[in-house]
This record gives structure tokens, C-alpha cells and sequence, in this order.
């Protein structure tokens, strides 16, 4: 179906942002940098790539996805992992709400 698709789609990006999080663990800030603008290019729904068939597959879970991946590569340089992840994930869903409140008002 095209929740499943889009949950493949989604894989590719949160495995960077994951990876940007084991660096800074690591404390190997040059492969978290990479991986931080690996994650922002995986989201980008440029023409035939798997962010432009995620967002037309599931518009939703794209939008939440893509402000979390935005969201917690940025934090992520400038502050801790945890903090970073749920600022992120609180800031995501608060955005998917209102977007959901504004298409079905």
C-alpha cells in the first residue's frame, strides 16, 4: 500500500539522522556533518527520487518526517542528542497537527 511505501521511503533519511547521533556519540564530527547534509539531500523531494514518490505516496507522514529530519540535523550540531530528538519529534507533530486541523477544518 502507500503507507508501506512510504515508511520504505522514510527508512533512508532517519538511518542518517541515526547515523549523525552514533558520531556525536563517537565524537566524530566529520562524519556527522556528512551524514547531517546526507539526511537533508535523502529528503529533498527532487524529480525521480524516492522523497518525491514518499511525498506523493503519503503527504502526512512526509511533512512529519521531513521536519524532524530538518529539525534534528540542525539541533543536533548545536546541542545534545536527546534534546535534540525530542524538540524535534514534539516539534514535528505539533506542525503535523496544525496542517492536519487546516486540511480537514
Amino acid at each position: 500500500t502507500e503507507l508501506e511505501a512510504a515508511i520504505i521511503y522514510s527508512v533512508a533519511p532517519l538511518t542518517a539522522v541515526f547515523l549523525v547521533c552514533l558520531a556525536k556519540i563517537l565524537n566524530i564530527s566529520a562524519l556527522a556533518t556528512i551524514n547531517s547534509y546526507f539526511a537533508i539531500f535523502l529528503i529533498l523531494p527532487f524529480p525521480s527520487s524516492n522523497a518525491i514518490k514518499f511525498l506523493f505516496s503519503a503527504k502526512f507522514f512526509y511533512l512529519f518526517i521531513f521536519v524532524f529530519v530538518t529539525l534534528s540535523t540542525i539541533l543536533l550540531a548545536y546541542s545534545g542528542i536527546i534534546s535534540s530528538i525530542i524538540i524535534a519529534i514534539l516539534s514535528a507533530t505539533i506542525i503535523l497537527i496544525l496542517s492536519l486541523f487546516k486540511t480537514y477544518k
